[in-house]
């Protein structure tokens, strides 16, 4: 056949139509695929099958889970620690600087879980457990430094697969979530009282952040800075999201700051007039490239 619609690689232990898009690396993820279940439960379903002892697999799992627990647990201990920093020397200097230059309350730096490390975000996985921190340097940042500083990546953490604020997010029952770039973007958002939002830690948009957004099943709000390579960010995350067909439209964003600047700058009622000056994402992209 000289162009195959189905590959099998046996070395590998993969295969792949190329009709359909499927593939799957082994019994497992084929059965989940198939079924449309997660992997776990295939191994369940093809363990009661009587094709292997599912006794073992099980036993496995849950020691596991005992060492995932613990790790989960030891982060929550440190998270603790970050924000009772704030109440000591030298966490004083960044809970000013959270109240004063950040127009944070009490309310809103409990709530986003901020502490001093000396400034720390928690990073939550899709089930709303502590996985990682993430920290922004405040005071004179020399020239070549970035602000933040992120965890390396290990066992139950990558960066690429984390929206910030995911969890309160999936909990809203609105139909919409806005798509926003930083930490404090989110945060600002939610002092306002817009909580359905998420952040995607910088202007790249990675597959498993897509899937995440798809699980929300709402219209996705793009909200990003509107410097240059905020717009450039909007346009390359439109595009993305339409290839997966997701429902999207974008926020004409006017003023020359970010969410996080409007929602101090402005008040309530500037600011919901800005969410919903919304534009097409189609008619945003032609808009971008032939009015230049």
């Amino acid at each position: 056949d000289k162009n195959p619609s189905c590959s099998f690689e046996p070395n590998r232990k993969i295969f792949t139509c190329f009709t359909c898009g499927f593939k799957a690396s082994d019994i497992f993820s084929f059965w989940a695929q198939y079924k449309k279940i997660n992997l776990e439960e295939a191994v369940e379903e093809i363990g009661k099958m009587g094709y292997f002892p599912l006794s073992i697999w099980r036993e496995k799992k849950q020691q596991e889970q005992k060492e995932k627990n613990k790790i989960f647990y030891l982060l929550l201990l440190i998270n603790d620690i970050y924000q009772h920093n704030l109440l000591i020397q030298p966490g004083r200097e960044v809970l000013n600087y959270l109240q004063n230059e950040r127009q944070l309350d009490k309310k809103t730096i409990d709530r986003f879980g901020l502490g001093s490390s000396i400034n720390n975000w928690q990073l939550t996985n899709s089930e709303g457990k502590i996985v990682a921190f993430a920290a922004r340097k405040i005071g004179e940042i020399p020239a070549g430094e970035g602000k933040y500083k992120y965890l390396p990546s290990y066992q139950y953490y990558q960066k690429s697969s984390l929206l910030y604020n995911y969890p309160t997010a999936k909990k809203m029952r609105s139909e919409e979530c806005y798509l926003v770039e930083g930490f404090f973007d989110v945060i600002s958002l939610g002092k306002v009282g817009v909580e359905n939002c998420v952040a995607l830690l910088g202007t790249n948009l990675s597959e498993e952040q897509i899937k995440l957004l798809i699980e929300l099943k709402k219209r996705i709000i793009l909200f990003l800075d509107n410097d240059q390579a905020g717009q450039e960010a909007t346009i390359n995350v439109a595009v993305k999201l339409l290839l997966r067909e997701v429902d999207c439209e974008i926020i004409k964003n006017n003023y020359s700051g970010d969410p996080d600047e409007i929602c101090r700058k402005q008040d309530k009622e500037n600011i919901q007039n800005i969410l919903q000056n919304r534009e097409n994402p189609y008619l945003f992209i032609l808009h971008h490239y032939f009015t230049k």
